[in-house]
């Protein structure tokens, strides 16, 4: 291979967690009831311009806790069966994203890897979150010097 062919170590992760992402299996609508007894559920929340990864078996009851403790409003954008292997996977995956405990960075491959993943109304919730956020910091007089 050829000294510009080799991948950095970042764009191996990057694949890696794409195909991670990419294998999971179908989205679970967090509006329809979750079956109980199901297992855990790997969860994508967003928030205040993050995006936390975690899992739960209770979805729902997970989210209303995430509101109160939060700031800001938390959206969960997606959820898939799965547990703690599959979310260590992808905080291993996405490292070099991780700003504190499990709330991850939205660069351009973590906007590739949500829309590789979320359904319509994943995105939909995801684009909303993220103008509300936007439109706060604009509200309170936030700019991009003075974050």
């Amino acid at each position: 291979m050829a000294d510009h062919d080799t991948v950095s170590p970042w764009e191996s992760r990057a694949n890696e967690a794409r195909s991670i992402v990419a294998n999971m299996r179908s989205p679970t609508e967090i509006d329809r009831t979750v079956p109980r007894g199901f297992g855990a559920y790997v969860y994508l929340a967003y928030s205040a311009g993050r995006i936390k990864i975690g899992t739960s078996r209770e979805v729902k009851s997970r989210h209303r806790g995430l509101n109160t403790q939060s700031p800001h409003p938390v959206t969960v954008i997606l959820a898939v069966p799965g547990g703690t292997e599959l979310e260590r996977k992808l905080h291993d995956c996405l490292g070099s994203l991780r700003v504190h405990g499990e709330w991850f960075s939205i660069t351009r491959d973590m906007r590739r890897l949500l829309k590789l993943r979320l359904c319509k109304s994943g995105m939909r919730k995801f684009k909303q979150a993220e103008a509300d956020f936007r439109k706060w910091l604009a509200d309170e007089g936030y700019t991009r010097a003075n974050r």
